[in-house]
């Protein structure tokens, strides 16, 4: 066997967004996610996913390619780079393909990465300016923790109604999903208690959590349905900020 370190490929490091969609570099470090002002624009969610990963230590060495390639269902940045309609592109003697992250993702641990290929970029669409986003955890303690359950939230608030909602969640089925039933229970809703309430009620039973070592699966659907509810609030929060800040513009 051999160990093959990516490490000093200066070429796979970046973040870039010109005419077409944002590109991630595979060895972009979740520290440098997290700084990057590209991916704070267009992507809150994801930054707040890279902040929240394990220990400095960790963010300043671990990379984004290696938490997708991964595919722990738990890893912080695939909910929202689904919400994100996120494609990776894989590479291979002089080669390449493309193929959207969902179905990149096969199960715990598993790709549809084939032998001989590297994982090169993420890249998505850049969301309107006026979509708010956010990616919300929890675990067993308050840092470095593996993720219990998690849920990400794209979305745009105009006249307190939500439009274009997408929602993510992560240790909650044996990969990382979407959840287009609850997207749909919140697409076209105001902004209030009753709809957060459906909202949670829906992701209850949307997702199929396992319960193990670190959560039941009972706690993890109860959990997601909290985070939701606090994600939708806090992407809407954001939405209608940037809406302000076009009209002072």
């Amino acid at each position: 066997q051999v160990l093959v370190d990516l490490h000093r490929l200066p070429d796979l490091s970046y973040v870039t967004h010109d005419d077409g969609p944002v590109k991630i570099g595979a060895m972009t470090t979740h520290a440098e996610l997290a700084s990057s002002p590209l991916c704070v624009k267009h992507s809150p969610a994801l930054a707040q996913a890279a902040c929240a990963m394990g220990s400095p230590h960790i963010r300043s060495r671990g990379t984004i390619g290696g938490n997708i390639a991964s595919a722990s269902p738990a890893g912080d940045t695939l909910p929202p780079l689904l919400t994100l309609g996120a494609v990776v592109r894989l590479a291979s003697d002089g080669t390449e393909r493309r193929v959207p992250l969902a179905e990149f993702l096969i199960g715990p641990g598993e790709t549809s990465l084939e032998r001989g290929e590297i994982l090169q970029t993420v890249e998505f669409p850049a969301p309107p300016e006026d979509a708010g986003s956010a990616f919300l955890k929890v675990g067993r303690r308050h840092a470095v923790a593996i993720s219990v359950a998690s849920v990400a939230v794209l979305l745009r608030l105009r006249a307190n109604v939500l439009h274009d909602v997408r929602v993510a969640a992560g240790a909650v089925a044996p990969t990382a999903i979407r959840c287009p039933a609850t997207e749909q229970t919140l697409e076209g809703r105001p902004l209030t208690e009753e709809t957060l309430a459906a909202a949670a009620e829906t992701i209850h039973s949307e997702i199929q959590p396992v319960s193990d070592l670190r959560a039941s699966s009972n706690y993890r659907r109860l959990a997601a349905a909290a985070l939701l509810k606090r994600a939708v609030v806090q992407a809407a929060q954001l939405s209608k900020a940037r809406q302000r800040r076009e009209v002072i513009e």
